[in-house]
């Protein structure tokens, strides 16, 4: 198995999609430490969640390769498990 490292993973802009896509709304937010550790800031008390107050170009370009990543992968799953992301039911393997 390959790993990425914490800064490679943030440098990517999978922490940010992270946060923008799923994290923010619920008023969490992944954030890497200048140590390298990753820490989870809870604001879930802020009802209307967590926005990012800039979004630059880079921060666009990255978000737009890895959406392109994940539509790439959504046929492929469809193909071998019926479905792109995981349902909570169980379901065989086709």
């Amino acid at each position: 198995m390959k790993y990425l490292n914490n800064a490679t993973f943030d440098k990517l802009g999978y922490i940010n999609e992270i946060n923008r896509l799923f994290l923010h709304p619920v008023g969490l937010a992944m954030i890497l430490e200048d140590g390298g550790d990753i820490k989870i800031l809870d604001c879930r008390e802020r009802k209307e969640g967590l926005i990012f107050t800039f979004i630059d170009e880079q921060f666009k370009a990255k978000s737009e390769l890895i959406l392109e990543n994940y539509s790439d992968r959504s046929l492929p799953r469809i193909q071998k498990y019926g479905w792109s992301i995981q349902p909570l039911t169980e379901e065989e393997e086709k």
